[in-house]
């Protein structure tokens, strides 16, 4: 078994310790697993996942597929911009059809949270809605 997928599965187990320490009266959920998790995983794997963050009235979704697809828009109900992503180090490359050139971003994983910070990029609609801190989304919050 290779060790991200041995690291993935360290992360499901603590994420399931921590959802069954829920009752169904909305109880919240002790991140400190997850979080003790994530840190044991390379960057590149930690941003896999969906990430959200509100945006004037609306609530947006950052989804990074495994495999380097992403698709990224209004959370709810649907993600209107798809494209493909990279990692380097700390710098992320995004490249989707709506934009001719591809766009540079460093990116940060703090606990539960990513904060983006534009190295370069000329799509000023992905720059605007991109840049800022996103929350990882976990089911039940």
């Amino acid at each position: 078994m290779p060790a991200s997928l041995f690291k993935f599965g360290l992360l499901v187990v603590a994420a399931g310790t921590a959802l069954s320490a829920c009752d169904s009266t909305n109880a919240e959920i002790d991140e400190a697993p997850i979080v003790a998790a994530m840190e044991e995983i390379p960057l590149e794997e930690q941003v896999i996942g969906l990430w959200e963050r509100d945006f004037g009235s609306t609530t947006i979704g950052w989804l990074f597929k495994e495999g380097g697809g992403y698709q990224a828009g209004e959370a709810r109900p649907f993600f209107p911009v798809v494209g493909r992503w990279s990692l380097k180090g700390d710098t992320l490359e995004l490249f989707d059809a709506r934009c001719v050139d591809r766009g540079f971003y460093r990116i940060e994983i703090e606990e539960l949270d990513l904060i983006a910070t534009i190295v370069d990029d000329n799509c000023g609609g992905r720059e605007e809605t991109l840049v800022g801190t996103w929350r990882r989304f976990v089911y039940g919050q």
